[in-house]
């Protein structure tokens, strides 16, 4: 039913989404992590900076499509939330326009970004000598590009909040 609703939302045969709430969440480098440092993995700014990730994920509140394209994150509820800490978010279907502002998320959706990371740290941890070879080359090619990447600017905060566990990769189990 969600995605019946959401492919006549996108054909301009449906004016809104209903009960199926589309959230979109800009992401930026995280830049204190005061309070959350334990809870959150070494590769936590490269994960929300960089990371590409898709899921359908459950719990006991809500059930809802995740789609993480490097610094945005979209998410949309087959089974809308009890929880309203996703304060900004909702995209208002009135002329398509979202609005900049302050946005909020839930303690839930943090978890979910963190086992999300962690998912991706063990996952590049299993990456072969041989590719990563290749992706140290590619970055040694251009160092200038290197250098302005979004992807170095995430580990260099990393690294700034981390220290030198953002370099240690866990073992894949």
């Amino acid at each position: 039913m969600a995605l019946d609703t959401w492919k006549n939302l996108m054909f301009g045969n449906a004016a809104n989404p209903g009960a199926f709430e589309l959230h979109m969440l800009p992401l930026d480098l995280l830049a204190d992590a005061r309070g959350l440092k334990k809870e959150l993995p070494p590769n936590f700014n490269r994960y929300l900076a960089r990371a590409v990730d898709i899921d359908v994920a459950a719990n006991t509140n809500s059930a809802f499509v995740y789609a993480k394209m490097c610094r945005l994150i979209v998410l949309g509820f087959i089974e809308r939330p009890r929880f309203r800490q996703l304060r900004g978010t909702r995209i208002a279907m009135k002329q398509g326009v979202i609005e900049p502002g302050y946005f909020g998320l839930s303690q839930e959706l943090l978890n979910f970004l963190v086992a999300r990371a962690k998912n991706m740290a063990e996952l590049n941890a299993q990456i072969s000598e041989r590719q990563q070879a290749k992706i140290d080359a590619r970055m040694r090619s251009d160092p200038n590009r290197s250098a302005q990447s979004d992807h170095l600017a995430a580990m260099m905060q990393d690294v700034a909040m981390f220290g030198s566990a953002a370099f240690e990769s866990e073992d894949p189990e």
